[in-house]
Parts: structure tokens; C-alpha cells; sequence
């Protein structure tokens, strides 16, 4: 089983009011938080066992963002980079969650966990992911968000003009 030791909470994402709940909620139960924002968006603020990381907000030219999914692939691997435990929970920081210990309990090494909260349409794309919250080893989910940018910023794949 899982401990919230063995776990670093990530937030990536413009900062939001909902961030610093999360973050006051969290703080007792993880001993690693990073937020990863954009530098336009960080509030000055002294937080124990936060980390705050941010980079300039990128300008996307030709790159595939639909949905923003360039800006959070960005954000989240930024965030990746300063994950020092084997397990790593990812959501976005303009969402609440009021316990996570269950799902960090689960995690499953072998697979990545994540929930898509709202229903959609399925004609979208069937059993597709969203942003909203990642859980597994922080090899395998930086690895699919390495992989992910790879996509986005192949421009010759890209299907129509941007």
C-alpha cells in the first residue's frame, strides 16, 4: 500500500483561489507540494513544504494547444522536474479535492491512474483523459507528458491549420 510519503501533490495550472485551499488542505498530509504556474500568476508567498516553480508563459505558434493541452503538458513537466518521491498525484489548480489519501492508496505502479470528473459526449473521443487528476510513478507520468509535447509540437501532424 501507498503512504502520502511515498507522494509528492503537484498542482499545475494559472494560480487560482482554489490552489491555496488545496495547498491549506494538503499541507498536514503531504510532506512534498510543488505548484508549477506561470510567472505572471505567482503570488509572493512563504509556504512550508511548498514548492513553487513557474516559467514565462509560452508563446504557442503552430503548436497544437486545443483545450490548452500544450500549456498544461508545459506546466506539468516543469512541476515533474522537482519530484523527488516515487509517486506523484497531478491536478490542476483551480480544483478542490478534500482527500486523496484513498486514491494514493491505490495507485497501481504498474499503470497511471486518472479521472476524468465531468461526462462528455463520447462522440469526442471515446475514453479519453482529461487534466484533471494524474496519479502514478513520477517515471511513467513524466514520460507520457514528455511524450505528449513531442506530439503537440510536431507540427507536420498536425491535421488542419492553426
Amino acid at each position: 500500500m501507498n503512504t502520502i510519503n511515498d507522494c509528492t501533490l503537484l498542482f499545475a495550472g494559472p494560480w487560482h483561489v482554489n490552489t491555496m485551499k488545496m495547498i491549506e488542505k494538503n499541507a498536514d498530509h503531504f510532506k512534498h507540494i510543488i505548484v508549477s504556474a506561470w510567472s505572471n500568476a505567482v503570488p509572493s508567498a512563504n509556504l512550508p513544504n511548498v514548492q513553487i516553480v513557474h516559467q514565462e508563459h509560452p508563446k504557442i505558434i503552430q503548436i497544437h494547444n486545443a483545450q490548452n493541452i500544450h500549456y498544461q503538458t508545459r506546466s506539468t513537466l516543469l512541476g515533474l522536474e522537482f519530484v523527488t518521491t516515487p509517486l506523484v498525484v497531478k491536478t490542476r489548480t483551480d480544483e478542490f479535492y478534500s482527500n486523496l489519501n484513498k486514491f494514493i492508496e491505490e495507485l497501481d505502479p504498474s499503470k497511471l491512474a486518472y479521472s476524468n470528473i465531468f461526462v462528455r459526449d463520447v462522440s469526442y473521443k471515446r475514453y479519453h483523459i482529461s487534466d484533471h487528476l494524474f496519479g502514478g510513478t513520477t517515471v511513467k507520468l513524466t514520460q507520457t507528458f514528455q511524450r505528449l509535447r513531442e506530439v503537440l509540437e510536431d507540427t507536420s501532424k498536425v491535421p488542419y491549420p492553426i
